[in-house]
């Protein structure tokens, strides 16, 4: 009899506050542009597997991310908050070299997602005043905040198995889904503050049989 235990792979990933890019920019009078972006790339945490029937590993570079940007189009400059998702991220199951069922060595096993956010290390998660005066978390996980890769099939072993971070997203809400504006630098550089403390967290891990 097989014991099938659970692995997880935790993929820490970096939020964005962007100026610039394909969308809208936060535009200021108080400076130049240029002056306003606070960019960074998405960062990665370490791997964290239980290697039992196999493993779960990152494959290749992930991109994701998820930038902040002012929801009007072309420059229009009304302020509001939204969240533009970009780039997608990979992973493989690689079975154990002994002891796996003949099943999960041919076949690979069925993977899933659970998207949950917690705050960077070293800060305290911040929340921000919305546009009704409430403070609401700028990022919180849904309550359904898992999806299944591969369209639920089986992720053949040693398979390259990508998601998008639109995925993500959607299994996350954004200021509880209230509306929060930032029409002064004042307020561009309090939300970029806060939204520094927000870590969006992607665990990887065997779907319970359908």
């Amino acid at each position: 009899m097989t014991i099938v235990r659970r692995m997880s792979l935790i993929l820490a990933l970096a939020l964005i506050v962007t100026v610039g890019g394909v969308y809208a920019a936060w535009t200021y009078s108080e400076g130049a542009p240029a002056a306003l972006d606070v960019k960074s790339k998405p960062g990665m945490a370490s791997i964290n597997a239980h290697i039992e029937k196999g493993s779960i590993t990152t494959a290749g570079t992930s991109n994701l991310a998820f930038k902040v940007d002012d929801a009007t189009p072309d420059n229009a400059a009304d302020y509001t908050a939204t969240v533009a998702t970009e780039g997608s991220a990979s992973i493989k199951f690689v079975p154990a070299s002994a002891g796996v069922d003949e099943d999960v060595k041919t076949n690979g096993i069925r993977l899933m997602a659970t998207v949950t956010v917690t705050n960077v290390s070293g800060t305290t998660l911040a929340k921000y005043e919305n546009d009704a005066g409430v403070e609401v978390a700028i990022f919180s996980a849904k309550a359904e905040n898992t999806f299944l890769l591969n369209g639920g099939n089986k992720c053949a072993p040693g398979a390259t198995i990508t998601f998008q971070a639109s995925e993500v997203m959607a299994c996350l809400d954004f200021c509880e889904n209230t509306e929060v504006t930032l029409p002064s630098y004042g307020d561009y550089t309090a939300f970029a503050q806060a939204l520094n403390t927000y870590q969006i967290v992607i665990t990887i891990s065997e779907a319970p049989a359908p």
